[in-house]
């Protein structure tokens, strides 16, 4: 049988990561797990994947509608920063100056027995593969992502799914580097001769006590 579902590649610019889980998959909400790519897209980028999208709706209702409902698309909207108070009550938005759009993109992870079924690949600008590399807000990365409807008995819609990251520019998970505190300066240089090999709690045999 077909999929039924109509499909767009579609390869963002170089963007402002809001949220990104893309090594390790979040269960919070969901046990089977979800990785997630918040990013700022332009206002242009984000009005031509809004655009694309409702293409896409469009061919997909027309195509495979199971009733006559369409369901927003709300993988793509005008960035707006909120501002919750100690209860989590929002006492303030504030749209982006820029106009920028936040593209919200996930995908699960299909987790069995503690093992993920499918794995987010993530490239470094050079597009060598890395792994287990926490990609902190205020990153830059560029995702790779399809676009694609979906037909159920709730309606027709469009959701963004993540394939792939690319990191342009690292900001560690944390937002803050090691220059936005301090100056290189003489003194200790790390080499991996200096790393403790002995398991904590343990002591050599020719220690003298």
């Amino acid at each position: 049988m077909a999929r039924e579902s109509i499909v767009e590649k579609l390869t963002t610019g170089n963007s402002e990561a809001v949220f990104v889980a893309a090594s390790k998959p979040m269960t919070t909400f969901d046990p089977e797990g979800l990785y997630h790519a918040n990013v700022l897209v332009t206002k242009a980028e984000g009005e031509k994947i809004v655009k694309l999208a409702n293409t896409i709706e469009e061919k997909q209702f027309n195509t495979y509608r199971k009733n006559n409902k369409k369901v927003e698309f709300t993988g793509c909207i005008p960035y707006v920063k909120v501002e919750k108070d100690e209860n989590g009550r929002i006492i303030k938005e504030t749209p982006d100056p820029e106009g920028r759009y936040i593209l919200k993109a996930k995908n699960k992870a299909y987790i069995k027995n503690g093992i993920a079924g499918q794995k987010i690949p993530v490239f470094d600008s050079k597009l060598k593969p890395i792994e287990g590399v926490s990609i902190g807000s205020g990153s830059t990365v560029r995702l790779g992502l399809t676009l694609e409807g979906y037909s159920t008995n709730l309606g027709t819609g469009v959701s963004v799914k993540l394939r792939m990251l690319q990191v342009i520019n690292l900001v560690p998970f944390g937002g803050y580097k090691a220059d936005d505190f301090f100056t290189s300066t003489e003194g200790y240089d790390f080499s991996e001769a200096d790393v403790d090999t002995e398991p904590a709690g343990e002591t050599s045999e020719e220690e003298d006590f």
